[in-house]
């Protein structure tokens, strides 16, 4: 097994730690961190994503999976300038 570094050593290694500070910077009114990391074969985050952004923010509640890691995204870059 590939040494994680930094990793809990769980099987859901790093999707458990996104969901956590992901919930964490939701609560702040920060963008989801998990919108920022995406498979490498599909360029697309998780499933995780959308899932917890329709739990932590209820506006997501009827956007499709791609308007909510859009949105996400979008937060996410204005929270940088």
């Amino acid at each position: 097994m590939p040494h994680r570094q930094g990793g809990s050593g769980s099987a859901d290694f790093p999707g458990g730690f996104l969901d956590k500070v992901s919930t964490r910077a939701a609560e702040k009114g920060e963008p989801l961190w998990s919108a920022f990391v995406v498979a490498k074969e599909s360029g697309k985050p998780s499933s995780g994503l959308c899932g917890l952004a329709r739990t932590v923010r209820p506006e997501c509640s009827e956007l499709r999976d791609d308007e909510v890691w859009t949105r996400e995204r979008e937060r996410g870059y204005a929270a940088e300038s």
